[in-house]
């Protein structure tokens, strides 16, 4: 009767202790589960975090990167107009210089602007040239060198081939061969080519 009891009693304590480390099994099991996916989460959030944090710095960067382009660019413009405005005034200043002499006499008379030049482009850079008077006009083509006009035509090959109605084309022609000395109409433009120019 009492080894019954006993067994009863041991079989009750086993079956408790069972169910008690199934149940703690569970619960270790589920706070497993619960600190994986803090876990996951934490790193979803730390990534959308730090994807965010990037998003934004890019966006600050271009910001700032198109902010001081166009500063530099108002700077830049500012400072251009004011050269091209200095240049202008001092230009009004300047004598001629006679175009068949290579003597720099001539820049004497213009030392701001030279030093204006200088300022830009460096000391040891060469002088600015004064300007120079048009050349006269002439009906006879030896003013101009062959060269100069086979630049000239080659200047515009590609604009009387591609506009069909090129009549404004052997204008700007004539007007630079008159500019070279060499008397031409519109009309003898067209008749003429460059080989019976200087043939």
């Amino acid at each position: 009767m009492i080894d019954d009891i006993a067994r009863t009693l041991r079989h009750e304590m086993r079956t408790l202790v069972d169910e008690m480390a199934r149940s703690l099994r569970e619960e270790l099991h589920q706070l497993k589960r619960e600190l994986q996916q803090d876990r996951q989460q934490f790193k979803n959030d730390m990534q959308h975090d730090r994807q965010q944090l990037k998003q934004e710095l890019q966006q600050y960067r271009q910001e700032f990167q198109e902010e001081l382009k166009n500063t530099l660019q108002s700077m830049f413009v500012d400072l251009a107009k004011e050269l091209k405005q200095q240049i202008r005034d001092e230009n009004q200043t300047i004598p001629y210089a006679n175009t068949h002499s290579r003597s720099r006499t001539n820049t004497q008379d213009t030392p701001q602007l030279l030093n204006i030049y200088e300022d830009i482009v460096g000391p040891e850079q060469p002088a600015i040239e004064p300007l120079a008077p048009p050349p006269p006009k002439t009906a006879t083509p030896a003013y101009a060198s062959p060269r100069a006009v086979i630049t000239l035509w080659q200047d515009h090959l590609s604009d009387l081939r591609r506009v069909k109605r090129n009549h404004h084309v052997y204008a700007r022609i004539a007007e630079r061969l008159v500019a070279l000395g060499i008397e031409k109409t519109v009309k003898e433009v067209k008749i003429e080519n460059l080989g019976n120019l200087f043939g």
